[in-house]
């Protein structure tokens, strides 16, 4: 399995590409690699020393220039595939609307096997789990108190 520097290797349908992202050339992606190599991907898209919040990562953007309707986008964590949750949201969107299966291995999630995505349980759980509710706010601490003790 080799690291793909051009886009006609994902020319034909129904192959899994794989992709992982580190943001600081500090960063190792050995992690992320050896998994989806273990997930059994085709080919691997790698952007290493790029932030998450980049509009443009190169090899990101090759890949999604590659994806055909059949594929699937393996990913280690959703978290090193999109900028936020907007555009994770428009993400899955696009690759519904394509044909294209996702896969997430931290996750759990695999929209390859199921249609709509945005409603399966697991990535709901997965989401707004640790995203706060509308209007949520910290408890106030009462005044005098340090972590809840008195002073």
């Amino acid at each position: 399995m080799n690291i793909e520097t051009t886009t006609e290797a994902a020319a034909v349908t129904g192959r899994r590409l794989g992709y992982a992202r580190v943001s600081t050339d500090e960063q190792d992606e050995a992690l992320q690699v050896a998994a989806l190599e273990r997930a059994g991907i085709d080919a691997l898209y790698v952007d290493h020393g790029v932030s998450g919040a980049a509009t443009s990562r190169p090899r990101f953007d090759a890949m999604l220039a590659a994806l055909r309707p059949g594929d699937t986008v393996v990913i280690y964590s959703l978290s090193r595939l999109s900028r936020g949750m907007k555009h994770l949201v428009e993400l899955g969107e696009h690759f519904e609307a394509e044909g294209i299966g996702l896969v997430s291995l931290t996750e759990s999630i695999d929209t390859s096997t199921a249609r709509c995505w945005r409603r399966s349980p697991r990535w709901n759980g997965t989401c707004w789990s640790n995203a706060p509710m509308p209007g949520w706010r910290p408890p106030a601490q009462p005044v005098g108190t340090v972590a809840g003790r008195r002073l």
